[in-house]
Formats: structure tokens, sequence, C-alpha cells
């Protein structure tokens, strides 16, 4: 069987066996880029280097998408998420594992690697979503 291939290179990596996303941070600011950027996106240093996000996060808001939009992947309805990420930059994903209505602001959550149809193809590719973490809920 083949190799199911990324949706987009670089955004993510094994990290002690833990997917994680991969950012860039500014030598000469220290501003936090993700996706990784080639140069800042603050004061145009080259100078950057790469860290891999923590695994959880905090749902920041989300909105629960019930219809398909002409161009997606992946079928409605399905909740489309902004996680506030530890070192602090917030990252559009899609949540999986979960139901809109049991969502809340706080709710920690954690990034895994899951199977999308592949854009304007045939077959599958991996791509980074966010799932709820059992039992660590927040504030209603």
């Amino acid at each position: 069987m083949p190799e199911i291939p990324p949706l987009q290179e670089g955004l993510y990596a094994d990290v002690d066996g833990v997917p994680r996303l991969l950012a860039s941070r500014c030598d000469a600011c220290d501003r936090l880029f993700f996706p990784r950027r080639q140069y800042c996106g603050r004061c145009s240093s080259p100078a950057l280097r790469d860290l891999a996000l923590s695994a959880h996060g905090t749902l920041h808001a989300w909105s629960l998408i019930d219809r398909r939009p002409k161009l997606a992947v992946i079928d409605s309805p399905y909740v489309q998420a902004e996680v506030a990420m530890p070192e602090g930059v917030h990252v559009f994903t899609v949540l999986r594992d979960c139901e809109a209505a049991q969502l809340r602001t706080g709710l920690t959550v954690e990034m895994f690697v899951g199977e999308i149809p592949r854009p304007g193809g045939e077959g599958k590719v991996h791509a980074y979503m966010f799932r709820p973490v059992a039992g660590k809920g927040g504030q209603a």
C-alpha cells in the first residue's frame, strides 16, 4: 500500500512520537509565525529558526460549517476553529471528534494528523487537525 503524502510539506513533524506543528521564530525581533516563513514579516530579517509548537492548544473561536464550500475537500458539517497555542500564535484548523454544541472557549485541544481526500484528485493526503482532549473542558 503506498504511503499517504502530506497535504503540504513542512507544516508538521513527528517529535518524539508526537506530531507537532512547525513554526518560525525571528532571531532579530523574536516574532513567531505559523506556518513557517523564509523571512520575517515584521522586520524582513531572513534569520529565522524552526520551532516545534506544543502538542496542545486552547480553543479560542469556532464555527459550525453546515454547507460545503465549493472548493472544500471535507464534507459538511464540520467545525472550523481558531486554536491559541501556548507559544502565542493562533492556528486555523478543522476540529474533529466533537459536537459543536459541546465546544467551549478555553477547551483544551490536541493536534493530530488525519486523512482527507486529495484536493482535485483521487486518493488521500494527511493534514493536521485538532480534537478535544478528554476530560479537559473549557469555560461556558
